[in-house]
């Protein structure tokens, strides 16, 4: 009798401790921002394109497709530039790759370049507010 009294207040207390760290996960979550509002650095956004790139090679009929959407109060022109600095990254992978540049609407927040291969959304790249690409000038190029 005692045994199966202690499993059972073993087995509660084991279920309070986890219910509780979820709790403490999930509120913990809240108060972050979602990942998309958080700004690319340059290491990070030219590593995401580079895969990009290879996986959309790794199938001769795929295309890469990149979306430039503006944030909250970015000047209209913006988008431009940086689907101009995204075209010039990505031919310098190799001009043999089939892409389409588009420009999105705007979204609430920061400005985004959205990457698809193959028709499939592969990342989201948020722009430092106003930021005409990724990298300083000169260390990229983009």
């Amino acid at each position: 009798m005692r045994k199966i009294i202690f499993t059972i207040g073993l087995s509660l207390a084991l279920a309070t401790s986890v219910a509780l760290s979820q709790t403490n996960k999930q509120e913990s979550q809240k108060n972050q921002p979602p990942l998309e509002q958080w700004p690319m650095e340059c290491e990070g956004a030219a590593s995401r394109l580079d895969f990009a790139v290879i996986d959309t090679k790794k199938s001769p009929d795929t295309y890469l497709i990149i979306v430039a959407r503006l944030g909250t109060g970015e000047p209209f022109n913006l988008n431009q530039i940086r689907l101009a600095n995204a075209k010039e990254y990505v031919l310098r992978r190799g001009t043999d790759l089939k892409y389409v540049l588009a420009v999105g609407e705007r979204v609430s927040g920061l400005g985004r370049l959205e990457v698809y291969v193959g028709g499939r959304l592969a990342q989201i790249m948020p722009f430092k507010k106003n930021a005409k690409g990724y990298c300083l000038p000169g260390s990229e190029g983009w």
